[in-house]
């Protein structure tokens, strides 16, 4: 269902929405609104240029600027982090409504739609996260184990080729035991997000 801030043009609006339960948010698509029946409804309404996309994370809360253009094509604002909790849209500045033909402008700032795209935080969607970022730590041990020991009996015109293919897994064993960890923390804060819920 549209959205308007009657008759306010814009002036310290603010969406905010509760997506109920903790969420991986890949992106939101905002719409100005235009009206397919009425072609002159987009530039006759004040359209969302400048806003703040406020969401929560395990690291507090994060507060990104975009900038939408003037077009009546939805806009993208990637997020890709776990949010929990609500989700605040702030608009700092309008496109202007605008006279079209004779149809005089609008005073509202119209939003046609907000769409969010992502996953719901199931158990089964963490224990699958967990359980596949455990594999990838298993897969850089052993690469590494049997880089290890072939290096052992390599010729010396073998072995510097294999000790940089060893520094690569060991950088990716370090990166993958430090996305397993981070992982682990998120699961433990949205558990106890859950806890406390009403």
């Amino acid at each position: 269902m549209p959205w308007n801030d009657a008759s306010l043009s814009g002036a310290g609006a603010v969406l905010t929405f509760d997506l109920g339960e903790p969420v991986f948010l890949d992106t939101i698509v905002i719409h100005n609104y235009d009206n397919p029946r009425d072609p002159r409804s987009f530039k006759r309404n004040a359209r969302v240029k400048e806003f703040d996309v406020e969401y929560h994370t395990e690291h507090g809360t994060m507060r990104l600027k975009a900038t939408a253009p003037d077009t009546a094509a939805p806009f993208t604002v990637s997020i890709n982090a776990l949010h929990d909790g609500p989700l605040v849209i702030r608009v700092a500045s309008v496109w202007p409504a605008e006279a079209v033909d004779d149809a005089p402008p609008f005073l509202e700032l119209s939003v046609g739609e907000v769409e969010f795209f992502g996953s719901a935080i199931t158990d089964e969607w963490m224990e699958s996260a967990i359980r596949e970022a455990k594999q990838t730590v298993a897969a850089f041990e052993s690469e590494i184990a049997t880089l290890t020991s072939a290096l052992e009996t390599a010729p010396p015109e073998a072995a510097q080729e294999m000790q940089d293919k060893l520094a690569i897994a060991d950088a990716g064993l370090a990166e993958a035991v430090r996305s397993l960890l981070e992982l682990e923390k998120r699961v433990t804060l949205i558990n106890q997000s859950g806890a406390n819920r009403p």
